[in-house]
């Protein structure tokens, strides 16, 4: 038997699906950490960091990837304004003696040092936020020395930090775990909730809206229905 022709279904049922996963469903979670494993985390991170650094002659390193920065504050920091850039308005830079600063304007100041910074022990470097040279506001606390980059930054060289990530912590092997229940759950949910006539837009708005309130931030949305499962297996 063919599938049926839900073309003509009014987008109004949609649009009533949607508001009713949000009123009867969602509940407000993310993943909740112990503060003193997040602290040993962070310092065995600190540490590889530290020995890499050793092993390549490096007395400093800015990181400003997305990836890495979670990385090395084992999660707490997110700098990330769009999506699609690997970069945002923040920087760590990080010395080889250990201390830590973050490097970005004034007008994300505040911002930074209530939501991503408070109780982790990096201090700020502000810049005007009309001024573009990161160089100088490096070099206002780290004068000399060799410097490298995990990303573009003048003619400093650049030093892959993926290695490093490779060999999981007990504390990211958790995460992962609490990350699958709750994509798994998020899609049960969702899946057994479906009614006939609904759209992939409206699907893609509801598992979005079952995500975020997990505290997880989706990047990709795929979903297909009708005829569009037999056209693209």
């Amino acid at each position: 038997r063919g599938l049926p022709d839900l073309s003509q279904v009014s987008q109004l049922e949609s649009t009533a699906f949607i508001s009713n996963r949000i009123e009867d469903s969602i509940q407000p979670m993310s993943y909740i950490e112990d503060p003193d494993a997040s602290a040993e985390e962070r310092a065995e991170k600190l540490n590889r960091l530290l020995g890499l650094m050793r092993d390549r002659a490096i007395d400093a390193i800015v990181i400003s990837r997305h990836e890495n920065i979670a990385w090395l504050t084992a999660g707490r920091v997110d700098v990330r304004v769009g999506l699609l850039r690997e970069t945002g308005p923040a920087s760590l830079l990080i010395t080889k003696e250990g201390e830590g600063f973050y490097i970005t304007t004034s007008n994300e100041a505040a911002r930074l040092a209530e939501e991503e910074f408070v109780s982790l022990p990096y201090k700020p470097v502000l810049r005007p936020w009309t001024d573009s040279d990161v160089e100088r506001s490096i070099r206002s606390v780290f004068p000399q020395g060799q410097l490298a980059t995990d990303a573009p930054l003048g003619e400093h060289p650049i030093v892959n930090l993926q290695p490093l990530r490779l060999v999981l912590t007990r504390g990211e092997i958790e995460r992962y775990r609490w990350l699958g229940r709750q994509a798994a759950e998020a899609i049960t949910n969702l899946l057994l909730s479906l009614q006939p006539g609904v759209t992939e837009r409206s699907m893609q708005m509801a598992m979005a809206a079952e995500l975020i309130s997990r505290g997880l931030l989706p990047s990709v949305h795929l979903e297909a229905v009708d005829p569009r499962i037999l056209r693209y297996p």
